[in-house]
Parts: C-alpha cells; sequence; structure tokens
C-alpha cells in the first residue's frame, strides 16, 4: 500500500515540477538544482506516504517514540484493573508501548515509580497521584527531561509539575451521588418528618480531591431536611476500601440498625457495603440503597440488580464514558477545547441509576 501511496504523491509531484520546468532557462546549474530538489521531494512524498500508510493501519503517529508510562494506585481495585486493560489496549492498538506500574498507596514508591519510567525515556507518563504534593518534584524533573507529564483524577498547587491534568470535579461527584440520595429518599419516603431518615456516609480524608468529594457527601442534610447523617466512616489509609468498608458496615449494624441509606466515596466501599447488608435476612431490602462515585461494568451490573432488590446499589456517578479514550484524546491533544488556563481538562459527570443503567450494560 504504501508503494501505490508513493506512486501517488511521486506522480502528482513530477507533474507540478514538468510544469515549473517549461518555463526555466535549462542552464546546467538550474537543472542540478531542479534534480536535487526532485530528489528531495521524491524522499518527502515516501515519508508522506509511510505516515499515510500509518494513519490507516492505527499506528501511532511518527513523532515520539512511543513509550507510554501509566502510575496507578493499586491494580487489586477493580477500576485501575479495568482501566489499565482498557489503556493498553487502546494505546497499543495505535502504536504505542504502555508500561503500568502500581505504586500501592505509597507516595515514596510512586515517586520511585515516576523516576523508573522516565529512566525508561517514556514519550510521556500519566498518573493518578496518590499524594500530588509528594510526586510534583518528580513530576518536574519529567517535564525537564522533555517527557510529557499528564495528571489524572488530580489536583496540583504547583503547576510546573504536570503538562496537563484529565480531571473531573470532585466536588460536583459527591454532591451527585448526594443527590442521588437525596431523591431516593423523597421517592421512598415522602411523607417522612425532618431529621427522621439515617444515613451513614463513606468518606476518604487526606488529599485535596478526596476531602472536596467528601464534603459534598457530607451536604446530603443540606439537599435533604428527612436525612439525618448519624455516622461518618474514614477510609483513609485503608489498603482494601471493600474490605474496610465491609467492617464498617457491620459497625453500622450494630450501632445503627434502623439506617437507611449509605453514601460511599467510591465503587469499592459502595460493593463492600452491598455485601453486607445483603446477608442481613431481616433487613426490608426495598427501603434500603447505596449510591456511590466510580463506573464499572461489576457497578452497573449490581444497579441493574437493585430493580428486582437483588442489590441495594442504586446508582453511582460516571466521571466519563470511558477513561480511555479521555487518555488517549490527551495524549493526541485533541482535547484542547476543554482546557482551562490552569491546563486542566474538566470531564462532565453522569448520574447512572436504574432508570438509565441498561444503556451502559449494552
Amino acid at each position: 500500500m504504501k508503494k501505490v501511496l508513493a506512486m501517488f504523491l511521486i506522480g502528482a509531484m513530477l507533474l507540478n515540477l514538468a510544469a515549473c520546468g517549461s518555463t526555466t532557462s535549462g542552464s546546467n546549474e538550474t537543472k542540478n538544482e531542479t534534480q536535487m530538489e526532485d530528489k528531495n521531494q521524491i524522499s518527502s512524498a515516501e515519508a508522506q506516504a509511510d505516515d499515510m500508510e500509518k494513519a490507516v493501519s492505527g499506528e501511532r503517529p511518527t513523532q515520539g517514540n512511543g513509550k507510554i508510562g501509566f502510575s496507578v494506585h493499586t491494580l487489586g481495585d477493580e477500576f485501575f484493573a479495568n482501566l489499565d486493560t482498557a489503556v493498553h489496549q487502546r494505546l497499543e492498538a495505535a502504536g504505542y508501548k504502555v508500561t503500568t506500574i502500581s505504586c500501592e498507596g505509597s507516595a515514596a514508591k510512586q515517586v520511585s515509580d515516576i523516576e523508573n519510567l522516565i529512566a525508561m525515556d517514556c514519550e510521556a507518563i500519566f498518573f493518578f497521584a496518590w499524594d500530588p504534593s509528594a510526586i510534583a518534584d518528580v513530576c518536574k524533573r519529567g517535564r525537564e527531561a522533555g517527557i510529557k507529564m499528564y495528571g489524572l483524577g488530580c489536583t496540583f498547587e504547583d503547576k510546573d509539575a504536570y503538562d496537563k491534568i484529565v480531571n473531573s470535579d470532585q466536588a460536583a461527584q459527591g454532591l451527585g451521588a448526594a443527590q442521588m440520595a437525596s431523591d431516593w429518599i423523597d421517592e421512598k419516603y415522602p411523607d417522612a418528618e425532618d431529621q427522621s431518615i439515617e444515613v451513614a456516609v463513606l468518606v476518604y480524608t487526606g488529599t485535596v480531591d478526596s476531602d472536596r468529594r467528601s464534603e459534598a457527601e457530607l451536604k446530603i442534610s443540606e439537599l435533604n431536611s428527612k436525612a439525618n447523617v448519624v455516622g461518618v466512616y474514614d477510609l483513609a489509609g485503608a489498603s482494601d476500601q471493600n474490605v474496610k468498608a465491609q467492617e464498617y458496615a457491620e459497625m453500622m449494624q450494630s450501632e445503627h440498625p434502623n439506617l437507611k441509606c449509605i453514601i460511599a466515596f467510591g465503587g469499592d466501599s459502595a460493593l463492600g457495603s452491598n455485601e453486607v447488608y445483603m446477608r442481613d435476612a431481616s433487613l426490608n431490602r426495598d427501603e434500603f440503597a447505596i449510591f456511590s462515585v466510580d463506573a464499572t461494568t461489576v457497578i452497573y451490573e449490581e444497579i441493574n440488580k437493585s430493580k428486582t432488590n437483588d442489590s441495594l446499589y442504586r446508582g453511582t456517578v460516571s466521571t466519563g464514558d470511558d477513561l480511555s479514550i479521555d487518555i488517549y484524546d490527551c495524549l493526541v491533544d485533541a482535547d484542547l477545547e476543554y482546557m482551562d488556563e490552569n491546563r486542566c481538562i474538566y470531564k462532565p459527570i453522569t448520574i447512572i441509576t436504574a432508570d438509565n443503567v441498561d444503556q451502559y450494560l449494552n
């Protein structure tokens, strides 16, 4: 195919050169210059044909070495595991080579991980910052080495630490989960008195972004006067949020037997809570609900099962249709129209409940 493209481009250029040659003086000097120009343009045509062939076949652009680093919190989390698979599939189909390293919830390890990716001479490094302030310096070193540093779902005070950040409004995410809980309370308990519906909130504190989401989830009492937040449980420091949420859910059952709703920080903590409460044979499932942020196939399946009360997980906030697409768009600068003055690209949130989950499952 490349030969066909090259012949087409070369033919077009030679026709153009022939037309130009009819107006020249024909001197030896001019002929030599023209011959050299012919060779240069033929080489250019072959290069263009090569690029066109790569574009058609899905290979990556010729700029850069194609090495992409990907630093995540943990591959033991379903969200990160599924995203990692999707990123590898999408970028490798475009001709890139992706190396993923998991920091396992350690800022110190993430610094070391990014140093290793820099040493590999990556073209770009995407990272979910465990602690933005802790990795700011190493990210700046990456930029100084000519590597594009792209943050995901994080916020940096030091604007020199990144080239772009793909994010969604953490406060909007938390508020979306709280709003779903409020809507459910109004639908399920239309005549309830103020502060009569007990709610527990699973938060995650310690970073700017997690604090923003957690604080927004706690606004359930402001959104709905019927809601009474009787327990706030912090997931900070937990190596496995699903397991920690199960521990907290068992505490909730003991401490707050009249609890009606849980707003979870993320998908793992929602799934853990759901597992514990689904084991309670005495629970009136129709009168209990769990809401969260995050979107995975497993979450969609649980929300779908809530239609028949075979799950208590009734809604979640998605931060985008496909983050792997957002990552690719960031890499090829297809997202610049969404970028603000701080080089942050904010993706809109989507509310997913039993009413619309079918379109995401299909």
